[in-house]
């Protein structure tokens, strides 16, 4: 597991998702966490997103450019999962509707079974 890195609120400061888990705080509202995926061929892979007591979150996957492939919303301490295609290349944001600044989210993302 690791933590996401600051600044990483636009897509071009995503952090490269390189680990299967990895936590970030909402600092904010509005607060954006950009996460790169890049696996260079057409895999599918398994989303988990842990949220926060007290928060409210939404995770995106978008294609390179931005178009929207799946949208899901955590409230509170809620996990939601979900399985996705992605062709190469995409993004993970994580947006912060309602900031927690102490506890962290926590992203797992694995190979799709």
């Amino acid at each position: 597991e690791e933590y996401e890195s600051e600044p990483n609120d636009r897509k071009e400061q995503a952090n490269p998702l390189s680990h299967p888990v990895i936590k970030g705080f909402t600092s904010r509202k509005k607060d954006r966490d950009f996460y790169s995926l890049d696996y260079g061929k057409r895999v599918r892979k398994s989303f988990t997103l842990q949220g926060v007591l007290n928060s409210e979150l939404r995770i995106s996957i978008t294609d390179p450019f931005g178009y929207s492939i799946k949208r899901e919303e955590v409230r509170g301490a809620q996990t939601v999962r979900f399985t996705e295609t992605i062709d190469q290349k995409a993004f993970v944001i994580i947006d912060s509707l309602k900031e927690n600044y102490d506890e962290p989210y926590i992203l797992h993302v694995t190979e799709a079974k």
